[in-house]
């Protein structure tokens, strides 16, 4: 996304917001336009099974990122804490699966599933921007009402 940021500053628009510096300077805050950051990571996640599996997902996904914050205080990020709960346990689901793509210094991921609980868990990491993005979804969380 950076990438295509740069290469077209208009499209910058369409995933981040300029929240401004933080950390004294060291480093910006920008506001994730979620929607259209979450469909594109949802997206590569039902594409990354179906090449995996040839065959289609068809449940609803929930993305949580390490790199998604609730907010700034003291100049500082503030994590949200059921987002690092939902990674600290996708990690721990992911933690033996085959670390794939085919070019790993830019694009890796691990998925892993679960047929007969239909349940689905995938990590997506863009090491050019230093990103990592889990999805997951489930059909016994696509019964439960939010």
């Amino acid at each position: 996304m950076l990438r295509a940021a740069a290469r077209m500053p208009h499209s910058q628009r369409l995933f981040f917001r300029d929240k401004g510096p933080i950390a004294q300077e060291r480093g910006v805050s920008c506001r994730s336009i979620g929607s259209a950051l979450i469909l594109v990571v949802d997206h590569l996640a039902k594409a990354l099974f179906y090449d995996t599996y040839k065959r289609k997902w068809s449940l609803p996904t929930t993305v949580v990122s390490p790199n998604f914050f609730s907010g700034i205080a003291s100049d500082q990020v503030v994590p949200h804490q059921p987002t690092l709960d939902a990674v600290e346990i996708s990690q721990k689901v992911l933690g033996s699966e085959a670390i794939r793509g085919e070019n790993p210094d830019v694009f890796r991921y691990r998925l892993r599933i679960r047929c007969r609980r239909g349940n689905l868990c995938v990590l997506q990491q863009f090491s050019t921007i230093a990103l990592e993005v889990y999805s997951f979804s489930s059909k016994e969380l696509s019964n439960v009402a939010v």
